[in-house]
């Protein structure tokens, strides 16, 4: 028995496209044993993410954004008059 695999992705009307290079691989077979692994994606840590986060500040050099509470407060409500 020959093994052939490749990823697919599973289309809206649930068949599964098949590579031109396989169809040519598999000539006029006509029946063939068809094996799915289902991969579930991972879903990203939360604590990785704020821990990227938290160290954002830690690098960050004094001094380069001055008033930044002022700064804050007039993107969201706008500048003053």
């Amino acid at each position: 028995m020959k093994v052939i695999e490749y990823i697919a992705e599973v289309l809206p009307n649930g068949s599964l496209a098949l590579p031109d290079d396989i169809r040519k691989e598999l000539g006029s077979q006509t029946q063939v044993k068809v094996t799915l692994a289902v991969e579930t994606p991972s879903m990203p840590d939360p604590q990785k993410g704020w821990q990227i986060f938290k160290n954002l500040g830690k690098d960050a050099v004094a001094g380069k954004l001055s008033n930044t509470s002022t700064k804050h407060d007039e993107y969201l409500y706008g500048t003053r008059k």
